[in-house]
């Protein structure tokens, strides 16, 4: 049920992460290749400095690569720019302070904006920029290595800034995204709500005026019987009879009907909302259970809403079990996802909705979460009880 992976919102930072990878392997060939073909930085290298210069480059992309691709904790991916810094200064040391290849400190810099507030990133831009004039200092002049070094100041300051706008740019749009789910998912459950008002409507017209006068019309020929002698007239006020009393029941059949549909419609409602939830959701739902209980079954539905809305925005998650059950006088629901957890678990709002919607009808509500191990919700109702 529910959306394929391919439609899901991207997690934010892993968005803006694929692209500076590809950016950033863009640019470290440029520059490599820059290097390789200036004859300035080609004069007077020995094939061992050649060789050791290659072996530097070909490690910054390598810990490049590793740093954006793989690594998601903050502090290991600091440790890499670090080192990959440290390898932009060797090989620029190794070509006698060469000013384009200067520019792989933006590539850095933009890594340390998606890792650091904006003040440690202006810090840590500030000292490789110390870094890199000491590079330039012993093969050029102090005005032109203050030039230098100010103006890649800038340039490694242009690049924090664009990773921070383009990582909040792609937060906004994907809080954007999960508002719009909860739209549609509202959408659908108030479309269904004021179909099953109509039927509720329709219900008590029925009761009221079909089945009143249907009920008075009953009474009525039950008394013509009693009056009407044995004879021709009587077969006719016996059929009469008859079908009043069927049509009486019919129109008591067609308000219950009409009254337990919420109930009915369960399985139906469950589905229009996993349909409209941004996540690939597994459902299982065993064809013996039925709920006989609408307002048990609104509480089931919103409890699951409630509980897919917040995997959505929070959980980070690329799967969603939820499991229906009913045994031993009791109506079950489970709901997993593989998504990131949390150390600590807050009831907020939603969860605390949850729990007193669950509570007020003899329910339970248990919630467990672990970092990196996902979060279990199991919501448990009587069969019978308080409605």
């Amino acid at each position: 049920m529910g959306r394929s992976a391919n439609d899901l919102p991207p997690d934010p930072l892993r968005e803006v992460r694929r692209g500076l990878l590809l950016t950033g392997l863009g640019t470290w060939l440029a520059l490599t290749v820059h290097s390789l073909l200036a004859v300035p930085s080609r004069e007077g290298r020995a094939p061992a400095e050649e060789g050791l210069w290659l072996a530097v480059m070909a490690a910054f992309a390598f810990t490049l690569f590793v740093a954006v691709k793989f690594v998601e904790r903050r502090s290991t991916r600091l440790w890499l720019a670090a080192l990959q810094l440290v390898l932009a200064l060797v090989g620029n040391a190794l070509l006698d302070g060469n000013s384009v290849l200067a520019g792989l400190t933006l590539l850095v810099a933009a890594q340390v904006g998606l890792c650091l507030p904006v003040g440690l990133s202006v810090l840590w831009v500030l000292a490789q920029t110390a870094g890199l004039l000491s590079v330039f200092l012993p093969y050029w002049s102090v005005t032109d290595a203050w030039a230098y070094a100010s103006g890649y100041l800038c340039f490694q300051l242009f690049a924090v800034t664009t990773t921070r706008v383009a990582l909040r740019e792609a937060e906004a749009r994907g809080r954007l995204s999960v508002l719009l789910e909860e739209l549609r998912i509202t959408r659908a459950l108030l479309s269904e709500a004021s179909r099953q008002a109509e039927r509720l409507d329709i219900a008590r017209d029925l009761h009221d005026v079909a089945g009143h006068h249907l009920s008075a019309l009953s009474m009525n020929l039950q008394v013509a019987l009693h009056l009407t002698p044995d004879g021709p007239a009587r077969a006719p006020v016996e059929r009469a009879d008859h079908v009043a009393r069927c049509l009486l029941a019919d129109v008591r059949q067609t308000v219950q009907g009409l009254r337990g549909a919420p109930d009915v419609e369960f399985t139906r409602d469950l589905k229009v909302l996993i349909g409209a939830v941004p996540v690939p959701v597994r459902l299982n739902l065993p064809p013996d259970v039925r709920i006989t209980c609408g307002v048990r079954a609104q509480v089931l539905l919103r409890t699951a809403q409630e509980a897919l809305t917040n995997v959505a925005r929070h959980a980070r998650a690329s799967q969603v079990w939820l499991t229906v059950g009913q045994a031993d006088g009791l109506l079950s629901m489970d709901i997993r996802d593989d998504g990131r957890g949390a150390a600590e678990l807050r009831f907020g709002c939603g969860l605390s909705g949850m729990q007193e919607r669950l509570e007020s009808l003899g329910g339970t509500l248990h919630v467990h979460t672990e970092r990196g191990a996902g979060l279990t919700l199991q919501a448990r109702l009587p069969l019978r009880g308080p409605a």
